[in-house]
C-alpha cells in the first residue's frame, strides 16, 4: 500500500484518489504469459489496492495528468533524464506483455520517480506509476524491480489482491490474486497470506500451472480482469 509522508499536499491527495479510482493489478494477456521476474523474498513491499470507480478512460487520464503536474513541481519529484528513460523503458517492455492494454491508439504509461526514504510504489489514475527512490535502491535485481512495477501495472488495469486481505466483490467478484497455501501466491497477493512464501510471477488464472498446480480458480481470475480491461486502458490518452 502507498505510505506517504505529509510534507506535500499531493501525497495526501494520491493517498484519497487511491481510494477511488480504480487502479488494479495486472499485465497479461488471457493466456497469462510468465513475466520475466523472480519471487520476491527479500521484504520488498506488500503494495495497497484500490477501488474501481465508474470515471470514464478520459477522466481517469485527466485525473491523472492533474495530481502530475502537482507532483512535478514538487522538489521531490526526481526530474533526471536518466532515471525516467531508465524506467520507462523498462516499464514498456513490462507492458509490452499485454499489447492489448495499449489498443490502436498507443496508450501511454508513464513511469516516473520520487525522492522517498521508504520502499514503495504507487499507481495513478491513467497509467502513471510511480516508484519511491529507496525501492530503486534496494531492489537487488531488475526481476524484484519487475515484480513491483507489474504490481503496480496490474492495478491500472484492474485486478485486486487475495480474498483474505481484500474481501471487496465489485466490480469483479473474480478479479482476486490467488495463494496457494504456503507454496507461493501469484503477483498481487501478500506474503501474509501464506507466511511469506514466494511470490510467482503470473496472473492468477485457471488455465496457468505452476508445476503442475493451476494458479487460480474461476473464482480467482485476475487474467480474465485484464483481459476485459485491456479496451478501457487501451482508451488513456
Amino acid at each position: 500500500m502507498l505510505q506517504l509522508s505529509p510534507r506535500r499536499p499531493w501525497r495526501r491527495l494520491v493517498t484519497a484518489v487511491s481510494l477511488a479510482v480504480a487502479t488494479a493489478a495486472a499485465l497479461a494477456a488471457p493466456t497469462v504469459p510468465v513475466l520475466h521476474g523472480s519471487t520476491d523474498t527479500t521484504g520488498l513491499p506488500t503494495l495497497g489496492d484500490t477501488a474501481r470507480s465508474d470515471l470514464s478512460p478520459v477522466m481517469e487520464r485527466k485525473l491523472g495528468e492533474e495530481i502530475m503536474n502537482d507532483i512535478r513541481r514538487d522538489p521531490d519529484y526526481l526530474d533526471d533524464d536518466a532515471v525516467i528513460e531508465f524506467l520507462n523503458n523498462f516499464g514498456e517492455n513490462l507492458v509490452s506483455f499485454a499489447p492489448g492494454a495499449r489498443g490502436e491508439m498507443n496508450a501511454d504509461f508513464f513511469f516516473f520517480a520520487v525522492r522517498d526514504p521508504m520502499i514503495n510504489a504507487f499507481a495513478l489514475p491513467g497509467g502513471f506509476i510511480g516508484v519511491h527512490s529507496q525501492l530503486l535502491l534496494s531492489a537487488q535485481n531488475e526481476s524484484e524491480l519487475a515484480s513491483v512495477l507489474s504490481h503496480e501495472i496490474g492495478h491500472i488495469i484492474g485486478a485486486r489482491h487475495e480474498l483474505d486481505i481484500d474481501k471487496t466483490m465489485t466490480p469483479f467478484p473474480y478479479g482476486h490474486g490467488y495463494v496457494n497455501g504456503t507454496k507461493w501466491r501469484d503477483i498481487m497477493s501478500y506474503k501474509e497470506s501464506c507466511g511469506g512464501c514466494p511470490r510467482i510471477p503470473v496472473w492468477s488464472s485457471p488455465i496457468v500451472r505452476i508445476n503442475g498446480e493451476p494458479a487460480g480458480t474461476p473464482e480467482l481470475d485476475n487474467a480474465r480482469v485484464i483481459s476485459e480491461q485491456s479496451a478501457r486502458v487501451a482508451a488513456f490518452r
